[in-house]
């Protein structure tokens, strides 16, 4: 059963978010490929309502889908830059953008802090990640416990289900999949998806 949305649980840092637009010349064109791969996944039901998120990887730190937007209605203003996150706080301490980053924040910056192939982590939700088989047909590896979505537990269980794997279900709530670009992370689900039969 997944959780029902109640905002983040990180903790925001007094002054930590500055209030404007976080798209610039250099990371307008990753934007738009994540606004992109974010409608056809959304198109293929697989982030219903204000569910799933999308970032990328940049020179400033992380680019990610503000918490409750809608994967396929992204507008660029729809993205924050995160560019300080303490883990062991459990805070935001440093962001630009017009809004909060996504509440699933922890789990995409501590992916990029102990993988430092990776460039962009895309999570989504549907029936069929919620089903064993799905994942051992797969052979796809799931965290051991169903977790709070947004949590310090959910995200250090995340990381530790993917390993050096690309694809991780998360216990009855979705899908994370990793990527060298936001192509590569989108193709891994779409892959999945003409081959899932259950």
């Amino acid at each position: 059963m997944v959780e029902e949305y109640r905002g983040v649980k990180f903790q925001i840092g007094e002054n930590a978010v500055e209030k404007r637009t976080a798209t610039s010349e250099s990371n307008k064109e990753i934007i738009a490929e994540m606004i992109s791969y974010a409608k056809i996944l959304s198109k293929l039901g697989l982030t219903p309502g204000a569910a799933g998120n999308i970032s990328a990887r940049v020179k400033e730190g992380i680019l990610i889908k503000a918490t409750a937007c809608e994967m396929g209605n992204l507008k660029p203003d729809d993205f924050t830059l995160v560019g300080e996150f303490d883990f062991g706080d459990f805070r935001l301490k440093r962001a630009v953008g017009l809004r909060i980053p996504s509440s699933e924040t922890p789990m995409h910056c501590l992916i990029y802090n102990r993988r430092k192939d990776v460039n962009s982590v895309i999570h989504v939700h549907g029936e069929m990640f919620l089903k064993k088989e799905f994942y051992e047909v797969f052979r796809i590896n799931s965290t051991s416990a169903e977790l709070p979505y947004g949590s310090r537990e959910s995200a250090e269980a995340a990381v530790e289900a993917i390993g050096k794997n690309n694809m991780a279900v998360l216990k009855n709530h979705g899908l994370v999949s990793l990527g060298l670009n936001t192509r590569e992370a989108a193709e891994n689900i779409l892959k999945i998806l003409g081959k899932v039969n259950l």
